[in-house]
Formats: structure tokens, C-alpha cells, sequence
């Protein structure tokens, strides 16, 4: 999932990461170009996959959230 959403057009980060304070919680950072590039990885074959195999595990509960940046700047 992670190596062929990267390769998606207007990925810039898709990472999953343990939670260093909860061992049983897994988080997902994404940042990606815009609404487009987004709405096409919704809609691709390896999320659809992803989307399947995940009614299969065993997850206690799922929350998402998007964030919109409207601007970055360098802090040094």
C-alpha cells in the first residue's frame, strides 16, 4: 500500500507510524498536492484492495481527519 501510493501522482507523504505513547494505536500521516490527487487515490485499485483486506483485521475503532494547510514556512 505504502510503495504504490507513493508512486501516485501529487503524494508527497504517506507514512504509517506506532504510536510512541500507546502501543496498540497506529497512525497515518498523508500530505498530498490537492483535493484532486486525493480523490484519485480514493479511487484506485490498491486502496479498493487495501479497503477489502482491512474488514478483515481486527481494529478496535478508526478516526480520520483532514487537516488544510494553507500555507508552510520554515521555523530555522
Amino acid at each position: 500500500m505504502v510503495v504504490a501510493t507513493l508512486d501516485e501522482a501529487g503524494c508527497k507523504e504517506y507514512v504509517f507510524s506506532p504510536d510512541p505513547n500507546n502501543d496498540n494505536r497506529i497512525m497515518l500521516y498523508e500530505l498530498w498536492d490537492d483535493q484532486t490527487a486525493l480523490d484519485a487515490h480514493f479511487a484506485s485499485d490498491h486502496m479498493a484492495a487495501w479497503q477489502e483486506t482491512r474488514k478483515g483485521l481486527a481494529l478496535a475503532a478508526a478516526s480520520i481527519n483532514k487537516y488544510m494547510i494553507d500555507s508552510v514556512e520554515a521555523l530555522g
